[in-house]
């Protein structure tokens, strides 16, 4: 199942007991070319929520891209080097685009199906 946060990210269950986070497609678009990422957070990492965890560099700027909630880092996709990254670009939902894959007690309530992500973000 997919799920996204408020603050643009899509969350998947993958097979194991781990979980996958990426930017969301209505993320991309705001910020337009992606460039770069690099990770902050590196495997084995409690990040904490609203805690920085990687930049992305933008042909408009520099984001902080930061934890949704408590979690602990598995591992962060470092197959997304300069050659790879327009894979973010084109189809940033893909789960090869993923960023972290981690692992939390129990995901939050407040994560949106992607039909209620379509409604949040077509209010803003």
């Amino acid at each position: 199942m997919l799920y996204f946060t408020e603050n643009h990210l899509w969350i998947r269950k993958t097979s194991t007991d781990f979980f996958i986070l990426g930017l969301s497609e209505y993320a991309v678009k705001q910020l337009q070319k992606i460039m770069f990422l690099d990770f902050t957070a590196a495997p084995g990492v409690f990040l904490k929520m609203n805690q920085p965890f990687a930049l992305v560099e933008t042909i408009k700027i520099v984001w902080e891209i930061h934890a949704p909630f408590t979690l602990s880092v598995n591992a962060v996709n470092n197959e997304l080097t300069e050659e790879k990254i327009d894979i973010l670009n084109h189809d940033p939902e893909d789960e090869s685009a993923w960023l972290l894959r981690f692992s939390c007690e129990k995901l939050p309530d407040n994560l949106m199906t992607p039909e209620q992500f379509r409604i949040h973000t077509g209010n803003l």
